[in-house]
């Protein structure tokens, strides 16, 4: 029920950017008991636990937009000994293989920079939800060639998240448009100089 998720299903139901492909998430939070170091909380007790404290989240939706989960390969990052013989993973990559689409889920706790989003392939765009940051964004294709079209449409979703509040005002929109105008447009740049004098009239005879 987030209202960024909430807004990410409303477009693809619609197929506002075609058939949706593949679902990827990205999960990167801290963890407060990890960082006191609380090992006797339940979380820690068995490998699968933090996975039912914390995974639930972003894995239900997945579930929401991919369908029943059938196949599952996960690869676990490094373990940390919370405990003498007593391991913790704190980082996985899973592949999931869902009814309707596949989905990858990058799942990440004890970081430092919180980080939650869903991006979803289409088949004319892609569509990105930031659930910490209440935003949805999308990328789709514009009217210029194709090797301008990644920049036009990064510009696009600026200005859409400036419509809703996503972002604040600010020069962000600068360095896309000194880009395009210099690639699309050839804006000529001035050049400082004497202005020339005026043409003789014809026929002065000097």
């Amino acid at each position: 029920y987030h209202p960024a998720f909430v807004r990410l299903r409303a477009l693809l139901d619609a197929r506002a950017l075609g058939r949706p492909s593949f679902v990827d998430c990205l999960y990167n939070v801290p963890l407060r008991q990890l960082a006191a170091r609380q090992f006797g909380h339940w979380m820690f007790r068995a490998p699968g636990n933090i996975l039912l404290e914390q995974a639930v989240h972003p894995l239900s939706q997945i579930v929401a937009l991919t369908g029943a989960i059938g196949d599952v390969r996960a690869i676990a990052g490094p373990a940390l000994e919370i405990a003498p013989g007593v391991p913790f993973y704190a980082t996985l990559t899973a592949t999931l293989s869902g009814t309707t689409l596949p989905a990858q889920l990058r799942f990440a706790v004890g970081q430092s920079f919180p980080f939650w989003q869903l991006r979803v392939v289409c088949d004319d765009g892609v569509a990105v939800a930031d659930i910490l940051a209440n935003r949805m964004v999308t990328y789709g294709r514009t009217r210029w060639m194709e090797a301008l079209d990644g920049a036009a449409s990064a510009v696009a979703g600026i200005i859409n998240s400036r419509r809703t509040g996503a972002l604040p005002p600010g020069p962000t929109l600068l360095p896309a448009w000194a880009f395009l105008s210099k690639t699309i447009f050839r804006i000529p740049h001035p050049r400082p100089g004497r202005p020339r004098a005026p043409a003789s009239p014809s026929g002065s005879g000097r």
